[in-house]
């Protein structure tokens, strides 16, 4: 394009991006304002019973699912089937079996099935994931995770810490898939008091992860979402990384540290506001319809996260440790397949 063309104002306008809505709630109105804000346009909104409102829509080209688990898989079946890409919460299903269909229509209808695993969309996260990559911390040896619910949080329903892990934490087990791999077998000590812990060993060897579980109601926490505070802490040959803040605003100083030999890092200038999240949803899903770019947390990652808050709820009825191979044969055998 000429520099008299550009002078004159004819330049091309930016591709617009034509999205849906299936959902109600604050989720809903954060996405809708993000994508608002980067021009997106609205094509439809509506409840998850009247979902097929928004999917028949003319010239549909994304859409965002906002619902429980058990009616988001029904809703994400009939977005893909349509040829939408879809955005759905976690946990990607409820049990191995709708996870997989979920993936297999993504891929028969040549579509991008995303998780909003928001912590994946938290910036201090991404840069821990290119440092990692850049080998800051030498060879990784272990991940731990620890979440604590504070004062103000509803915690009904808690006493169930198997499906409480598996309904509200998968997208915080997405990490241990994010930034180490697979797990290999998993140890759980889910009690009915005030703190539970997931251990898990990895495919690599001498690789290890834990995720620590907190109830804590005379716990204030500074936050402007839900208040809960979470800790990510990496350990490698060469150091360590630590990731002190998400969502809740406990403690204060920068959200980003490496601790080497001799040096410790502070990155100050990554955007620690966890709001950013949801405009980083809407821009990802910007380019994956226009430029057809991946998405940081797609369905395999969040299957993965998935297995393992399974093999908890499994390995704390069994009070013993469970492999993951086994419950992925389970998965797969046909008595299961029938069964469901």
């Amino acid at each position: 394009m000429s520099f008299k063309d550009r002078f004159l104002g004819r330049i091309e306008a930016k591709p617009r991006l034509k999205w849906g809505l299936i959902g109600q709630g604050v989720e809903a109105e954060r996405l809708r304002a993000a994508y608002q804000a980067e021009g997106a346009e609205l094509i439809g909104q509506a409840a998850a019973a009247a979902a097929d409102e928004v999917i028949r829509a003319p010239g549909l080209q994304a859409v965002e699912v906002v619902a429980p688990p058990e009616a988001q898989t029904q809703v994400a079946r009939r977005c893909l089937a349509a040829g939408l890409h879809t955005s759905i919460g976690a946990p990607l299903a409820l049990d191995l079996r709708d996870a997989d269909d979920l993936i297999r229509a993504a891929s028969a209808h040549h579509t991008i099935l995303r998780v909003r695993n928001h912590l994946l969309y938290y910036e201090p996260v991404f840069k821990a994931k290119q440092l990692l990559a850049d080998h800051a911390l030498g060879r990784l040896m272990t991940l731990k995770l620890m979440v604590k619910y504070g004062q103000g949080c509803d915690t009904a329903g808690a006493e169930n810490r198997a499906d409480w892990i598996l309904r509200r934490e998968t997208g915080f087990l997405a990490l241990s898939q994010y930034f180490f791999g697979p797990a290999a077998k998993v140890h759980a000590r889910l009690e009915p008091g005030a703190s539970s812990v997931l251990m898990w060993k990895y495919q690599e060897q001498y690789q290890y992860g834990y995720l620590q579980l907190d109830f804590c109601p005379g716990l204030h926490v500074r936050t402007f979402t839900e208040p809960v505070h979470r800790w990510i802490e990496i350990t490698g040959t060469g150091g360590m990384l630590f990731i002190p803040r998400g969502e809740g605003q406990l403690l204060r100083g920068p959200a980003l540290m490496v601790r080497g030999r001799e040096t410790t890092t502070a990155y100050e200038m990554v955007q620690d506001d966890f709001h950013q999240v949801w405009p980083n949803l809407a821009r990802e899903m910007f380019h994956v319809v226009h430029q057809q770019q991946p998405v940081r947390s797609d369905a395999a990652l969040s299957r993965q996260a998935l297995l393992l808050a399974l093999l908890a709820g499994q390995s704390a009825a069994r009070q013993d440790e469970v492999a993951a191979a086994q419950v992925e044969r389970e998965s797969s055998s046909p008595s299961s397949r029938s069964a469901s």
